[in-house]
């Protein structure tokens, strides 16, 4: 994909400008509009919300795809916290935007944003039905798997009123997972691939794996990998591992993670840990700590196709050699925010953590 990602962004905004649209400015259609979100409920508002509230738990993963559409921008009056220890890029998008509440803000502190809707994760139905309780209108999005994220960036063009927009964005997405799972078909043995998340919240330190249907999963199985945790039981949240069971899977692949650790000096406890040394993977250099800028790439956030093709380099790298991560994510900002190189480079590039080179 690096070879044509610059050519296919001109020709992207070519396109949209031949259609009298371009990708970073609003776009301008009907009022009156029908949503059907992720919870096959449907919502009917007679205007175009202009005064939108994201709320609730989960909140990254919906303000990050909203704030790719200008109106988004332009819409979004108040949000609950983005931040996960490491900065808010929310506040890096709109610093004038200082409208940030608490994740487990009441029904009616929202309501005190005057929201014309409020977007929340599909598993925060109870807050939902307060909001109902006011005649807030609520629309609910998921976005935890390919499918779901494809179809739910169209729900979101649909609200703001730019699908050409949305169309755009999803087909970014598309063409990732069509070129990953092309090459992925050529691998005669996938090596079996571990993924932890490392936590350390209350003075506890523990390692997490993720359920097979989320995020994480699918996209370590699409790039090639054999997940040796599903093997064991799982929670529908994340399930903790210890020492011993690590050892007895002896993965070929270690990918970590950590959301509010330095993910760099996580790896470098673990790499000097004899005990961990003795791991195929660890002894091999195959463990890898997963990149993050304000937010770790293997959440499904917007930047979940650059990490889709860096999982499968890792695991298949002899089909990705001339990938240059720092270029593919130049590429992301500037076509999802609208970011010159130059900013790239000022406010990304030097808080980098984990394996990107």
């Amino acid at each position: 994909m690096q070879k044509y990602s610059l050519f296919l962004l001109l020709i992207v905004v070519a396109i949209s400008l031949m259609a009298g649209c371009n990708p970073l400015t609003p776009n301008t259609g009907e009022s009156t509009i029908t949503i059907t979100d992720a919870l096959d409920r449907e919502v009917t508002f007679s205007d175009l919300p202009e005064r939108i509230v994201i709320a609730g738990r989960g909140t990254i993963i919906i303000v990050d795809a909203l704030l790719a559409f200008p109106e988004g921008q332009q819409r979004l009056v108040a949000y609950a916290k983005t931040d996960q220890g490491k900065g808010s890029f929310t506040q890096v998008l709109l610093p004038a935007l200082d409208t940030v509440f608490a994740n487990d803000a009441s029904a009616e502190e929202i309501a005190s944003h005057q929201p014309d809707v409020v977007l929340l994760k599909t598993y925060m139905q109870e807050l939902g039905n307060a909001l109902d309780l006011l005649s807030i209108p609520v629309v609910y999005f998921s976005m935890e798997t390919f499918e779901e994220y494809q179809n739910e960036l169209l729900t979101m063009g649909t609200l703001l009123g730019d699908a050409q927009r949305a169309e755009v964005l999803a087909a970014y997405y598309a063409d990732i997972v069509t070129e990953v799972e092309q090459k992925t078909q050529e691998i005669a043995e996938k090596p079996t691939v571990l993924f932890l998340y490392y936590s350390s919240r209350d003075g506890t330190v523990a390692f997490n794996v993720p359920p097979l249907q989320w995020a994480q999963s699918e996209m370590v199985r699409r790039a090639g990998g054999n997940l040796v945790w599903s093997s064991i039981p799982l929670e529908n949240n994340w399930t903790i591992v210890n020492f011993e069971q690590v050892a007895a899977w002896n993965p070929d692949i270690i990918f970590l993670t950590a959301y509010f650790d330095n993910v760099d000096q996580i790896k470098q406890q673990l790499v000097d840990d004899p005990q961990w040394q003795a791991l195929s993977a660890v002894d091999s250099g195959n463990i890898y700590a997963i990149p993050t800028a304000f937010y770790a790439w293997d959440q499904p956030h917007t930047r979940w196709g650059i990490a889709q093709l860096w999982y499968a380099q890792k695991i298949n790298p002899q089909n990705y050699l001339d990938y240059d991560f720092h270029l593919l994510a130049n590429d992301f900002y500037a076509l999802f925010y609208g970011w010159s190189p130059d900013k790239y480079e000022q406010v990304i590039r030097p808080i980098l953590q984990g394996d990107i080179d």
